[in-house]
């Protein structure tokens, strides 16, 4: 009788074969190709990032022209530490994360004002609100 396919040494080899790539990929960091999928929708997500990111940038272009003390400050897309956004007011800088829910003019203007909180006396009142 003859066997179709592998034969039973050919298939432990090739048994083999695939627990040294799982381990490979497990313990060396190693990564597998992503799909053509994977790779559009991740670039996708960056031309999402990037034109989010424009306006969220314009939304701080119109504080800084109504509110000069916010002149010089920067605003970017990234980790916001598990929160929706995040200001730095003694670096003047403002994080978004990628995943926020709320309206990005509602967000930008409210970290703003943290800024323009600590810029006021070099510490955040909590029970100051401004609104921008």
């Amino acid at each position: 009788m003859k066997q179709s396919g592998p034969s039973i040494g050919a298939a432990r080899v090739l048994g083999a074969l695939a627990v040294i790539a799982a381990l490979a990929v497990g313990c060396l960091g190693f990564a597998p190709v992503p799909s053509a999928a994977q790779t559009h929708s991740a670039k996708a997500d960056t031309a999402a990032n990037t034109a989010e990111s424009a306006q969220a940038q314009e939304i701080l272009n119109r504080l800084i022209a109504e509110h000069p003390i916010l002149r010089g400050d920067t605003i970017e897309m990234g980790d916001a530490e598990g929160h929706q956004a995040v200001a730095y007011p003694g670096a003047g800088r403002i994080v978004v994360s990628p995943n926020h829910t709320a309206l990005l003019t509602r967000i930008v203007a409210h970290e703003a004002g943290h800024i323009v909180d600590y810029r006021d006396n070099g510490r955040i009142d909590w029970g100051e609100n401004v609104h921008l």
